[in-house]
């Protein structure tokens, strides 16, 4: 495996350990409480890093059929526990790590396109008219679609950390450090 992947999928490995610290301290309640409308819930975070690492990885880099539905991520109110949801991140990052340990130097460098499946892209242009109408990313290289999901897998952590520690009920660190 390419250095530059490995220490992406370090990255996120590490990323995932915060989530799922983050979750023991939650009630299953907790991780779909959101603050209000227009905020998101843990649960809805998680459904959201496993739709864009599968989309990225297993479908757009290991050819694997796009089975995600990004609108039904942030519309969810329910339905699973805080370890089906920790399980769902780790399911997806194991078939993302057997997919790229077989992906080759010249294909980190080959451009990839990414696109919504077309019904759920119209459901989000309803809710966000400023997008583009058309589902399909402007083709990237591989390698720096990894980097992007890298980048947006720790951007959505740090938000599950918080909201984590909003609601927990004492002082106690989720983390090792103090942030």
């Amino acid at each position: 495996m390419n250095n530059l992947v490995a220490f992406t999928l370090q990255m996120m490995d590490g990323d995932l350990q915060k989530i799922s610290a983050s979750l023991q301290g939650l009630s299953d309640e907790l991780v779909w409480r959101r603050f209000r409308e227009s905020t998101n819930s843990v649960g809805n975070l998680i459904l959201h890093l496993a739709g864009a690492e599968y989309q990225r990885v297993s479908s757009a880099i290991g050819g694997k059929e796009l089975v995600r539905e990004r609108t039904l991520e942030f519309t969810t109110e329910g339905g699973l526990s805080a370890a089906e949801l920790l399980e769902k991140l780790r399911l997806v990052r194991t078939q993302s790590k057997e997919i790229l340990a077989a992906v080759t130097d010249q294909e980190l460098d080959q451009e990839i396109p990414m696109y919504f499946k077309p019904d759920d892209w119209q459901r989000m242009l309803q809710h966000s008219p400023n997008y583009n109408p058309d589902p399909t990313y402007k083709p990237q290289k591989t390698l720096f679609v990894l980097f992007g999901l890298a980048n947006h897998y720790s951007y959505h952590t740090g938000q599950i950390v918080m909201l984590a520690k909003q609601f927990q009920q004492s002082n106690e660190q989720i983390l090792q450090f103090k942030h």
